[in-house]
C-alpha cells in the first residue's frame, strides 16, 4: 500500500512539473540580439532660411542595422538619403539632395528587445539616441552630429515598428544655400544648419538565442 501510495505521488509531480512547464510560454521563447530594418519619411532643414520645425518636408527614406547589447542600449550604423526641403531663397524654392552614414548609440526608457531573458522585458518604449556621421550635399562631403527621439513596439517576436525624429548638426553652412547671412565669421563651427529627417520605420529580428539553454548558441 506505502508502495503504491509513493509511487503515485511520483507520478502526479511528474505530471504537474510537465503540466507547469507547458502552460509557461515565456520559457520557450526564443529572443534576437540583431535587427534589420527600412525606413521612410520626410526631411527638412532648420538654419538661415527656415526655422519651422516640419516645414517643407521633402521624401526621404533608409535602411539600418542594429545590434542590441540589452534591453536598454543598442548600436545602429543607419544610411539614409533623400531630399530636404529649404524653402524661399531668392524668391525660388529650394531643396538638398543629401546622402547620409551615422554610427548611433540608443537608449530604451523601458527593457525592450533584451539579448537574454527577461521577465520584465515590455513590448513598447519611447527611446532616444545620438551619435556620429557624415553627410553628403551639393558635392560636399563633411561630418554631422546626429540626435534624436523616437517610440517602437514590438509586432511579433521578428517584427518591430515605430517612429522617429532626428535632427543633426551639420558641420557645414552650404546645406540651405545661404552662407553666413549675418555677418559672422564663416568656418567649420560658425554655421546654424541642421538636417532634420521624421520616418517610420520597420524591422526584423534575427541571431536568436535559444533562452532555456542559454548556451550562447546563435540560431538564424
Amino acid at each position: 500500500m506505502t508502495r503504491l501510495l509513493h509511487k503515485n505521488i511520483r507520478l502526479t509531480s511528474l505530471v504537474l512539473f510537465f503540466s507547469v512547464a507547458a502552460a509557461s510560454p515565456s520559457l520557450a521563447q526564443d529572443t534576437y540580439y540583431a535587427e534589420i530594418g527600412i525606413s521612410g519619411g520626410g526631411g527638412f532643414s532648420l538654419g538661415d532660411v527656415n526655422g519651422n520645425l516640419f516645414q517643407y518636408l521633402e521624401p526621404a527614406a533608409g535602411a539600418y542595422v542594429k545590434y542590441k547589447i540589452n534591453g536598454h542600449y543598442a548600436v545602429t550604423a543607419n544610411f539614409e538619403g533623400g531630399w530636404t526641403g529649404v524653402g524661399i531663397v531668392d524668391g525660388t524654392y529650394r531643396r538638398t539632395h543629401f546622402l547620409t552614414l551615422e554610427v548611433l548609440g540608443e537608449f530604451n526608457f523601458f527593457n525592450f528587445g533584451a539579448k537574454y531573458f527577461e521577465a520584465n522585458s515590455t513590448w513598447a518604449t519611447p527611446y532616444v539616441y545620438a551619435g556620429l556621421g557624415m553627410i553628403y550635399f551639393n558635392g560636399l562631403v563633411v561630418p554631422e552630429i546626429p540626435m534624436g527621439l523616437g517610440v517602437k513596439i514590438k509586432l511579433s517576436d521578428r517584427l518591430t515598428m515605430g517612429a522617429m525624429w532626428t535632427v543633426a548638426k551639420v558641420l557645414n553652412d552650404g546645406l540651405d544655400y545661404v552662407d553666413d547671412p549675418i555677418g559672422l565669421n564663416r568656418g567649420f563651427w560658425n554655421n546654424r544648419d541642421w538636417n532634420s529627417t521624421v520616418k517610420i520605420f520597420f524591422g526584423f529580428n534575427f541571431a536568436k538565442i535559444c533562452t532555456p539553454c542559454r548556451d550562447g548558441r546563435v540560431k538564424f
